[in-house]
């Protein structure tokens, strides 16, 4: 993994983030699942994102594991129940270990980001995604309003990777992210389940327009704000440099496989710096996801 030179905030998400960086170091073969097969002695690692989040945890701080809500009789927390659990503890904490951070500018590496499923996601199976931060994040130079972050998860589709952030701010990539798929088969992978398809909407309406908020509103949390993000976000935040850029990890995954692996997703953020919506492949998905995203930290 590149070093990014950034720290984590707190003993709990160092710990996070070491254990992280251990796992990716062992992955010999990988595939994304349900079910849940771990065997270091060969690097075998067959699970989906709850499962990579809980086996870090259950390894740093079993604790804080115990304390995630569990939904409906489920052994092992899902996607929604970190999501649940973040939003519970607060930006003070509840005394469960977790803290909620804020602003998308607060992510330090080791720290955990969940949302729920959106809602055109709705013929997916999973609740949503979970992932943890390897790197504090930067503004994407070739997007106004999109945040990339890299991050290591278990995943059926592959995220933005080096090769497609190599080209990021020239006039080719921009145009290229710009124009519309000739065919199906370019349409976008998202939510580590199926592969995107360009939504239908009226005309003179944007895709952005027709998002809406996933499910677990019950919960209580604010409905995210469904407008395009403004160019100035995530106060705080510098803009990638070319350096930073080239350092990003290379998503080597293989879509409809998957597995445990790193690679960027782009967040966007309203005029306080609450993320709001993201792009499952950073900095190359065509359309952003509306939906609710917490962030989480282990104290």
């Amino acid at each position: 993994m590149p070093n990014f030179g950034d720290q984590p905030a707190t003993e709990g998400s160092g710990a996070l983030y070491a254990e992280a960086v251990r796992v990716l170091s062992q992955v010999r073969s990988t595939r994304y699942t349900g079910s849940f097969v771990v065997d270091e002695d060969t690097g075998r690692f067959e699970l989906n994102c709850s499962g990579f989040l809980s086996l870090l945890l259950y390894e740093v701080n079993p604790s804080a594991l115990a304390t995630v809500d569990r939904s409906g009789k489920h052994y092992r927390p899902r996607a929604e129940d970190f999501h649940r659990s973040i939003l519970r503890a607060g930006p003070k904490g509840d005394g469960t270990g977790w803290l909620r951070l804020e602003r998308v500018s607060d992510l330090r590496p080791g720290d955990v980001v969940a949302w729920l499923r959106p809602a055109e996601r709705s013929a997916s199976s999973a609740t949503g995604h979970v992932m943890v931060a390897l790197a504090s994040p930067r503004l994407n130079p070739a997007r106004p309003g999109e945040v990339l972050l890299p991050v290591a998860d278990c995943t059926l589709s592959p995220h933005g990777d080096l090769a497609a952030m190599q080209g990021v701010g020239s006039p080719e990539s921009e145009a290229a992210r710009a124009a519309p798929p000739n065919d199906a088969s370019a349409a976008e992978p998202v939510a580590g389940q199926a592969r995107e398809q360009a939504p239908t909407h009226a005309p003179g309406q944007t895709p952005e327009q027709i998002l809406t908020p996933g499910p677990g509103f019950s919960l209580g949390q604010p409905r995210p704000p469904q407008v395009e993000a403004p160019s100035a976000i995530a106060p705080g935040l510098e803009r990638g440099s070319a350096a930073w850029l080239a350092a990003l990890p290379r998503d080597t995954r293989e879509p409809g496989i998957g597995g445990v692996g790193s690679g960027v997703i782009g967040l966007a953020a309203d005029a306080t710096g609450h993320p709001v919506a993201y792009w499952w492949r950073g900095g190359v998905s065509r359309h952003r996801l509306v939906t609710s995203i917490m962030l989480g930290r282990l104290e």
